[in-house]
């Protein structure tokens, strides 16, 4: 009694899909921009998304595999094409 358990279902799988991590970057909406690391800059791409969970979002165009992504909120730099990146 007084017990609970949280229960995630599996309603589909697809394989060979290139995937990032789920982030404030991501919206429901299907179609966004999101920056790609380059060196020491990031670029801006529109990136068209797939399905999603709580863990990763699939990407149907616009990343390649192996690409890093900033999956951080970047809302205040939209209309940049550019950003620098610092380590």
């Amino acid at each position: 009694p007084n017990l609970r358990v949280d229960v995630f279902l599996v309603t589909s799988f697809r394989e060979n899909v290139v995937r990032v991590k789920n982030g404030p970057f991501y919206s429901a909406r299907g179609d966004a921009v999101a920056f790609v690391i380059k060196g020491d800059e990031a670029e801006a791409r529109q990136v068209r998304f797939g399905v999603s969970n709580f863990d990763y979002v699939e990407i149907l165009s616009g990343i390649e595999p192996g690409e890093e992504v900033i999956i951080s909120d970047t809302e205040s730099y939209r209309g940049q094409l550019k950003l620098a990146v610092y380590n």
